[in-house]
């Protein structure tokens, strides 16, 4: 049986969640809070033509990917920014 790495679980879930809101991208990178605890600092890139994002789905999301990760035995915690692409480039 195949096992999803965490880095391509983020991804699908931030995926299947955003399609609809203009999702350009998803950088996910390993690191360390300040106080030395394994995090994922996950930068999610929208084209959504200066709308608002659905906050039900912004407020749901961490709480989702972190149960995906428990599922995989991960203990890193996602740490999520929403960037729009026009501040990003």
């Amino acid at each position: 049986m195949f096992r999803q790495s965490a880095e391509s679980l983020i991804d699908t879930t931030v995926q299947e969640q955003f399609a609809s809101e203009g999702l350009v991208s998803v950088q996910i990178e390993r690191g360390t809070d300040f106080d030395g605890d394994p995090i994922f600092t996950v930068r999610v890139i929208v084209n959504n033509g200066g709308r608002t994002i659905d906050p039900q789905k912004t407020t749901s999301l961490t709480r989702q990917v972190r149960a995906n990760l428990a599922e995989i035995g991960e203990t890193s915690f996602p740490v999520f920014s929403f960037i729009s692409n026009d501040d990003f480039s």
